[in-house]
């Protein structure tokens, strides 16, 4: 059995963490009480690698943090893109973003962070081919 830990780790040390105000660029509905948000520098600058699995935490507050998981393309360093699903029962985090957060509006991120790489193993067979 490989260890998946010292991957891990190595995955986890390649990541450049940062911590910025980002502006929303687009938020788009992309389900029934789904919004996406795409983020990027006001300056237009790139933004730090990620892999699939990784989350970003959005500080909507001094007291209201809640992380969301990236999505979309890696390979975009102009943008990074969250899905946000408004939850009934809401602790203020999806509520404020449904309501809050608008195109243009400035939001402090910190991120990405991935506590869950994706590794490969032997276990798990390949695409199938038709």
């Amino acid at each position: 059995m490989a260890d998946t830990s010292a991957v891990a780790v190595a995955a986890k040390s390649t990541y450049r963490e940062v911590e910025a105000d980002l502006q929303v660029r687009r938020r788009e509905t992309a389900a029934d009480g789904v919004v996406t948000l795409t983020l990027a520098h006001p300056d237009g600058s790139d933004l730090p690698d990620w892999t699939p699995g990784a989350h970003l935490d959005l500080v909507l507050s001094d007291s209201l943090v809640r992380q969301y998981s990236l999505c979309g393309s890696t390979s975009n360093r102009g943008e990074w893109r969250v899905g946000i699903l408004r939850d009934p029962r809401s602790r203020g985090g999806s509520e404020f973003v449904h309501a809050q957060v608008h195109e243009g509006s400035t939001v402090r991120v910190r991120g990405p962070r991935n506590h869950f790489p994706l590794v490969s193993s032997p276990r798990y067979p390949g695409p199938r081919r038709s």
